[in-house]
């Protein structure tokens, strides 16, 4: 007689569960990457002054404020160009900015 391998019931929803909380949230997080607004938070690197922070932010667009991490701005200007041109100009993340409500901005 073959043994069969039991799983528990607890364990399966929890496996179930968990798995689509991690799809879920990749779900978002690719919403929230692809940006195609013509505001966007983009991330500089923290080790940089304010003032290049600025400076590369502006070469990229108009600058709308800074957040309360002081390399986070959020930046408008062309919907089609304007991650590409962050992303040249030094940003290692650009995100659309309705996800950064929680971080100070409106």
């Amino acid at each position: 007689m073959r043994r069969r391998f039991f799983i528990p019931r607890e364990a399966v929803t929890l496996i179930v569960s968990a798995t689509s909380a991690i799809v879920l949230s990749l779900a978002i997080a690719l919403v929230a990457l692809v940006p195609n607004s013509n505001v966007i938070a983009a991330m500089f690197p923290p080790w940089w002054d304010a003032a290049t922070i600025f400076e590369a932010a502006a070469a990229a667009g108009d600058p709308v404020r800074v957040g309360r991490l002081p390399w986070v701005v959020i930046v408008r200007g062309d919907p089609a160009q304007l991650a590409k041109r962050l992303h040249a100009a030094g940003a290692f993340l650009v995100m659309d900015s309705r996800f950064f409500a929680g971080c100070g901005f409106q």
